[in-house]
């Protein structure tokens, strides 16, 4: 019977302690944690990087537009342009998502036809640098994106 004791002992013994088990489940639940704190932060990041490549695109397809249009009519008519990004949401207070303004103009939203237009060309250019840009709402904040094009005469 003595024996019998003496291994229920070393069987008792050999056992992990409540602290260590305590322990165990604490890394366990900060691993867990670090895994769904990684996963969030992957969402939030592919989402960022999805609205961009879709600005991105419209604003290439608005370039290319440009490109066709012929050098004259954009040189004597330009008054700036406004677009809107399918998925994108414009911040409160713009009209738009995208706009296309002259790029020396200091407002790039203003697409508006005033008489003292800061879009207009003179019939003496022979670059016109376009600005394209994107401005919208992620996760509450204003996120924008902005490409420089020299439109250049090339005698058509």
């Amino acid at each position: 019977m003595l024996s019998q004791v003496g291994a229920a002992m070393r069987i008792i013994q050999s056992g992990m302690s409540l602290l260590e088990v305590l322990v165990a489940l604490t890394v366990l639940a900060l691993g867990f944690g670090a895994a769904f704190s990684a996963m969030f932060t992957a969402r939030t990041v592919d989402e960022s990087a999805r609205n961009a490549e879709l600005a991105f695109q419209e604003i290439q397809a608005q370039l290319e537009t440009y490109q066709y249009l012929p050098f004259i009519s954009l040189q004597t008519n330009f008054k700036g342009a406004a677009f809107d990004v399918p998925g994108l949401t414009a911040p409160k207070g713009v009209a738009a998502v995208g706009s296309v303004t002259k790029a020396a103009n200091p407002s790039p939203d203003d697409t508006t036809l005033s008489p003292t237009n800061p879009n207009a060309f003179t019939s003496a250019d022979t670059k016109l640098p376009l600005r394209f840009r994107c401005t919208w709402v992620e996760n509450g904040n204003p996120v924008t994106v902005e490409v420089y094009y020299v439109l250049t005469y090339r005698g058509i």
